[in-house]
């Protein structure tokens, strides 16, 4: 006799039910690169700055003043940070209650869907500070993190992918419980999203290659207009604009790992000469490429 085994998949297949599961699409959409973390305690702060990439903070205990050009925010226990790629910002710890803080610094992409989840996670608010209150389940995940980075075992990089999404999905998840937070559920893509991630390939691929804008929408075989439009559209800023801060991002990256000269920088970049270079630098980091590259050379 032949004995049959029913196996029962209710449990687990998800097939179906991702369709109504929103937050579960809504993160299928991105990939979270991070670079790096700390656990930062006591009086200790910066000055007016300007990063290429996100910087979420964590405040687990006392107070910290995070100021951006017209806002300040007081911040406190269980309060969240996240602090958008060339955003001038300050960062001050109170003398009476120091911080003590998680900070890390990582990239999303598609690119042109970071402002859509942005967007989201401010409620469409436009509001940098996000409450999650005391929340004990996101703590052990920064633990966990602390833990990788301090042992570095094989595959502790994944890890730290691993575990910016699940950071990331938790305050989402914390964000929709006090309906704080509403996913979209379009996720469709449109022809505009379709140039801008054309663009932004082409960008990423030849941006040592002293590109123009020109070139990139001759290469991607659309009218000018129509690459204005798709920028102007999706991310809410000029083709131009956008070029020039991935330029930025490229110069900062050459400055920390290569020892080429500005000069050399400003040449691999396009830029007309390293006069130039310099003021368009200074413009969004506040300070000249070489005051930064003496800053993290200390």
């Amino acid at each position: 006799m032949i004995l049959q085994m029913k196996r029962s998949y209710n449990l687990f297949t998800i097939t179906n039910d991702l369709e109504k599961d929103n937050l579960s699409r809504h993160f299928q959409q991105y990939r979270f690169k991070p670079h790096a973390f700390d656990h930062q305690t006591g009086v200790v702060g910066c000055d007016y700055r300007v990063i290429s990439d996100f910087e979420l903070i964590y405040f687990v205990d006392g107070i910290s003043y995070v100021t951006f050009t017209t806002k300040e925010y007081e911040c406190h226990k269980g309060d969240i940070i996240l602090i958008p790629p060339f955003t001038k910002h300050k960062i001050q710890s109170s003398l009476d209650n120091p911080h003590d803080n998680y900070w890390i610094h990582f990239d999303i992409y598609p690119i042109y869907k970071q402002n859509h989840f942005t967007n989201i996670l401010y409620n469409n608010s436009h509001d940098y500070l996000i409450k999650v209150a005391n929340d004990t389940e996101l703590i052990k995940l920064y633990h966990q993190l602390e833990s990788e980075m301090k042992t570095k075992k094989p595959g502790y990089i994944a890890q730290f992918e691993i575990l910016l999404k699940q950071i990331l999905l938790h305050i989402n998840r914390n964000l929709i419980s006090t309906k704080k937070l509403t996913i979209d559920h379009n996720i469709s893509s449109s022809i505009e999203e379709d140039i801008i991630n054309q663009s932004v390939k082409y960008i990423e691929n030849n941006i040592e290659n002293n590109i123009t804008i020109q070139d990139i929408y001759l290469n991607l075989h659309i009218s000018e207009s129509s690459l204005y439009k798709a920028f102007s559209k999706v991310m809410a800023i000029t083709p131009n604009n956008f070029l020039q801060m991935q330029k930025l991002k490229r110069a900062e990256y050459l400055m920390i790992t290569t020892n080429y000269s500005i000069k050399e920088i400003s040449d691999i970049l396009g830029f007309s000469n390293q006069y130039y270079f310099s003021s368009v630098f200074k413009k969004y980091y506040s300070m000249s490429p070489k005051q930064y590259i003496d800053a993290i050379m200390i």
